[in-house]
């Protein structure tokens, strides 16, 4: 996640910066980024994984595909600023270090921490399902209607400053949310250019998912800002300094990015851009000074938060980095023209390779296929519990009410998991 912080911020900011400063900005992000997302991770990771295989149906909520489709722009994002500078190499190189696996490894593995590392998997579950239960018991427009109502009177008594902060939060958010969109219909356009009706559907569909899941936090991040509310300041003096300087340069390299491919315009316009989406970054990404000093001066103590505290969680560590490594070697090596290349020269070699490659992914192909099989017998169990027989899929289990009991004791309600905070991309990832 660091180093893909570091290319996309040295992506946009190259050409346009002294070289220096890019990369100055682009080494403030891959720290920052670094130590924001492995904090924890084992714990987020394990979590999301439990709650996959025991409700995958907490994929499909409105807070959660809003959450996917942000964090599929952020590695739509990642795939465009490694494209760009892996084609700035020799050609030489693209025969020796497998190129394209490992931009779709970097990128998928962006996509997968955005959205797993910042989402709250131990929030209460109770609240969220009578919120779910209340709004099913009421009417759909009326709910609509309160809703709004609600929006527009928390808006008109709020004070002139905290417009200005949504004013300024929601552009950043939408300049940023135009970026990702340039960068998705570009990768699509790249792999499916017969399709461009699709790309274009795709890309603002997924575009949208991130306005939306972005604007709330950036706001409220800005009212914070602007009401001068006191953030936990790092303790240690020779923290402070190095900290916030590097807080500041990440917060210019987030204006950059938020600029993209519109560095056309104006240079009042385009450095209007620049400033906005330094400032909402720098308002988001001010308390990790903090965090991060108090993670350093008592590293003994937060050991365990960034490294495994016993040798079996190491072992197991060891062991996941070789099945990524044989994963990754494993994709190179399915690129048609490596396969024949190899085949050609080491037969022996590459069968043994696809047959190392074929043993570690069996598990993961018969977890996917395990998972969801799971959710759909809960979804069938759901729709028999609550009496909807008319479920598309109870045509197509075609089971008795006896055997769909047994499932649903075994299967359980999928209705009573969920995933309550949002994720935010452009603040937290970069």
């Amino acid at each position: 996640m660091g180093l893909s912080a570091f290319v996309i911020s040295f992506n946009f900011m190259s050409g346009q910066v002294p070289l220096l400063i890019a990369v100055a900005c682009a080494l403030s992000g891959l720290l920052l980024n670094t130590a924001l997302y492995w904090r924890d991770s084992a714990h987020k990771l394990n979590r999301f994984a439990e709650l996959i295989r025991t409700d995958p149906s907490f994929l499909l909520r409105v807070d959660s595909l809003l959450n996917m489709g942000a964090a599929a722009c952020v590695g739509f994002l990642a795939i465009r600023s490694y494209s760009d500078q892996m084609a700035l190499l020799p050609a030489i190189a693209a025969k020796v270090i497998p190129l394209h696996s490992l931009i779709v490894l970097f990128s998928i593995a962006n996509s997968v921490s955005t959205f797993v590392l910042f989402y709250d998997m131990d929030a209460s579950d109770t609240t969220t399902l009578q919120k779910e239960t209340q709004t099913s018991q009421q009417g759909f427009w009326r709910q609509s209607m309160q809703r709004i109502h609600a929006f527009l009177v928390d808006r008109l008594q709020r004070p002139i400053k905290h417009h200005v902060a949504d004013v300024i939060g929601t552009a950043q958010s939408i300049m940023f949310s135009l970026t990702n969109l340039c960068c998705v219909h570009q990768v699509l356009t790249l792999y499916m250019p017969m399709l461009p009706l699709l790309n274009i559907g795709i890309a603002t569909t997924l575009a949208t998912a991130l306005v939306l899941s972005e604007i709330d936090f950036n706001t409220e991040e800005m009212r914070k800002l602007v009401d001068a509310t006191p953030q936990r300041g790092v303790n240690h003096p020779r923290w402070r300094d190095m900290l916030l300087t590097m807080v500041g340069l990440n917060a210019f390299a987030n204006g950059w990015i938020a600029l993209g491919d519109f560095a056309m315009l104006p240079q009042p316009a385009r450095w209007s851009i620049v400033s906005i989406g330094s400032l909402v970054s720098f308002a988001v990404m001010r308390n990790l000074a903090a965090d991060i000093s108090e993670l350093l001066e008592n590293f003994s103590l937060n050991r365990s938060r960034y490294l495994p505290s016993d040798t079996d969680s190491l072992k197991r560590l060891c062991n996941g980095a070789v099945k990524l490594a044989t994963c990754a070697g494993g994709m190179y090596l399915l690129e048609p023209t490596v396969l024949m290349s190899a085949i050609a020269v080491q037969p022996v070699t590459t069968f043994a390779l696809l047959a190392l490659f074929s043993y570690q992914a069996a598990p993961v192909v018969h977890n996917i296929t395990r998972m969801a099989k799971a959710y759909c017998l809960s979804m069938y169990d759901n729709a028999v519990a609550t009496g909807e027989s008319k479920h598309f899929l109870s045509g197509l289990f075609r089971v008795n009410d006896s055997i769909a009991g047994k499932g649903t004791s075994a299967s359980g309600n999928a209705l009573t998991t969920s995933v309550c905070d949002r994720a935010s991309t452009n603040s937290r990832g970069y």
